[in-house]
């Protein structure tokens, strides 16, 4: 889960950066999981969704395509995502993740949003405009079975909604 919880908050500190989204969780192609839609999903193939509309937020993702669609336990998967900033981002920039299976929650966590991009090479400022990235994440071997909620709420240093994006995977075997 932590690598889950991990890839969703590179997923959306990547998008952010000038790059060609840590997977949320998938499906796999036996239907043994599931995607639980929702009437804010991104364009694309993904779970994720938006928390709030995306008219308030300095972030507006255009998609987000898995590849392969039905993701698999123990490999690869293949993220491309696509999105515009409003503004620019400057440093101070924080990243909200919280996990959840069921009612428990697993894990709520703060982030900072420059420190998270500089893993992947870039920096802070993000610069207003159109962003586009292509990565490659690893899924975990084993997921135990359950209902996975997966948040995180962006805010820039003056407390501007930068996005809020959620996904939910229900994982039945």
């Amino acid at each position: 889960m932590r690598l889950t919880i991990r890839s969703l908050t590179w997923a959306v500190s990547s998008l952010l950066c000038a790059y060609q989204f840590k997977s949320v969780a998938g499906i796999s192609s036996d239907e043994s999981q599931k995607i639980i839609s929702n009437d804010n999903n991104i364009p694309g193939n993904s779970p994720v969704a938006y928390c709030i509309s995306p008219e308030k937020s300095i972030l507006t993702i255009n998609s987000v395509i898995l590849t392969p669609s039905t993701p698999i336990p123990g490999q690869k998967l293949k993220i491309e995502a696509t999105g515009d900033l409003s503004e620019d981002i400057i440093d101070g920039a924080s990243v909200k993740v919280q996990a959840k299976v069921g009612y428990i929650t697993l894990l709520t966590m703060t982030f900072d949003l420059c420190d998270e991009i500089t893993k992947i090479g870039e920096s802070c400022p993000l610069k207003k405009g159109t962003h586009n990235i292509t990565r490659e994440v690893d899924i975990p071997q084993y997921i135990p079975a359950g209902s996975y909620k997966v948040s995180a709420d962006v805010e820039s240093v003056d407390h501007k909604q930068i996005t809020c994006l959620e996904a939910t995977v229900e994982f039945q075997y």
